[in-house]
């Protein structure tokens, strides 16, 4: 099964605007947004959705407050996908919702997803600037 990494953190937060605040501060893209939340992207892709921890959509969680409610990771292909799906649901439930994601729980019941990646390669270039020892640094280099 050939799991890429993390694709999206869902996360359930009381103050929705002070996290929205946050991720677009950090440098995060909002991608969609609105009074009952909004999504991110990183440079690759990856991203972070942003809910009201009250949100009745969002899985349940034990835990008070702001908390992660969902993990969705990215598989390679289609194939990995439905295998993903194959053993999972040999002990517990797998749900698939309308965008064929893969929602169930891990062994410890928390909430986890798998879908197709929606990452992409992203070519970090070094930022230009200016270092003791280092060749100097300008604007037209």
């Amino acid at each position: 099964m050939d799991i890429l990494g993390v694709d999206m953190a869902v996360l359930g937060v009381d103050d929705l605007e002070a996290a929205q605040r946050f991720c677009r501060d950090f440098g995060l893209q909002e991608v969609e947004g609105g009074a009952a939340g909004s999504t991110f992207l990183t440079q690759d892709g990856t991203g972070v959705a942003l809910r009201r921890a009250s949100d009745s959509s969002l899985p349940p969680t034990m835990l008070r407050g702001s908390t992660c409610r969902e993990t969705v990771w990215g598989v390679r292909d289609q194939q990995s996908l439905e295998q993903i799906g194959t053993e999972l649901s040999r002990d517990r439930q797998v749900r698939r919702d309308a965008l064929g994601v893969l929602h169930t729980a891990d062994d410890d019941g928390f909430p986890i997803a798998f879908q197709v990646t929606r990452r992409h390669v992203f070519d970090a270039q070094p930022a230009r600037s200016n270092v003791a020892g280092c060749q100097p640094q300008t604007r037209d280099q």
